[in-house]
């Protein structure tokens, strides 16, 4: 399970540093968001629900700034 927990945060540290390689502010921010659905779930497997509760906003947040 370690290494499930591991993996699935380095995806998500992956995913978000080369969301900034992305053109325009709707894709970068989609991006973001899809990073920081792995660490909500990296958080979630992890037991650490307030990093959860944190990157469940940070999701929200992504879409609605992608879309204005």
């Amino acid at each position: 399970m370690e290494i499930v927990y591991q993996s699935i945060g380095i995806i998500g540290l992956i995913i978000g540093a080369l969301s900034f390689q992305a053109k325009g502010l709707k894709k970068v921010m989609l991006i973001q968001a899809l990073a920081s659905v792995f660490w909500t779930t990296h958080y979630i497997i992890g037991k650490a629900y307030a990093g959860a509760a944190m990157n469940a906003l940070t999701i929200v947040r992504n879409i609605v700034l992608a879309f204005l």
